[in-house]
């Protein structure tokens, strides 16, 4: 067996490297043609199924009250809140989601699993996994090839919030996993307000 050279010290890309072509992809993901031999590839090549692996990834998540994806854009509805108030529980709520995922032209064709969990404090889940599958489009016309794009897409989720506590929204696109949490609070109602009481007009005086 070779000595190891102990003046020998690996950089930070050949331990990317290493790392990620042992990685191996979900079941449920297609493998882009360039990446389905099973000899490993050498040069430029092994660089390059490393980057079809790892570019994609989730840029934002954010909540709100609503939330679509049309046209490449995201139309955001009462964006950026992270508490809750209800006089009750279970209270139900519609939580609207907008992700924003960003990918090169080498994932073009390319079809990523994806889930988004609900738990409380305690890890459980407070509804089921939603899970489904997205396909990575092609790039905008005009759009330099080695440019990276960005995927708008939105979710509407209607539940029920079980009590009084921190929530947590994991959202998964492929390998790449993002937080977002909320927490949900009892409140009393609010007396109603009454309108003062108003003096009876006096009979001797002129009225307008």
């Amino acid at each position: 067996m070779a000595e190891r050279n102990p003046h020998w010290q690996p950089d930070v890309l050949t331990i990317v490297l290493r790392f990620n072509i042992q990685h191996q992809p979900t079941a449920s993901a297609k493998i882009h043609p360039t990446m389905n031999r099973a000899q490993p590839a050498s040069g430029t090549s092994k660089l390059r199924v490393v980057v079809n692996c790892t570019l994609m990834k989730i840029e934002y998540v954010i909540l709100a009250d609503g939330a679509q994806a049309v046209g490449g854009k995201l139309y955001i509805l009462g964006g950026g809140w992270n508490v809750f108030y209800a006089q009750a529980f279970p209270a139900p709520i519609n939580i609207g989601l907008g992700v924003n995922v960003s990918y090169t032209s080498n994932e073009t064709g390319m079809t990523y699993p994806w889930s988004v969990t609900i738990t409380d404090e305690a890890g459980i889940p407070i509804v089921p996994e939603m899970n489904g599958q997205v396909q990575i489009p092609q790039l905008p016309p005009g759009l330099p090839s080695v440019a990276v794009n960005r995927l708008p897409l939105a979710m509407q989720i209607g539940l029920a919030v079980p009590r009084p506590s921190k929530y947590t929204i994991t959202v998964r696109f492929g390998d790449s996993t993002v937080n977002t949490d909320f927490n949900a609070i009892f409140v009393r109602a609010a007396p109603a307000a009454t309108p003062p009481d108003m003096p009876e007009p006096n009979a001797d005086e002129p009225r307008n």
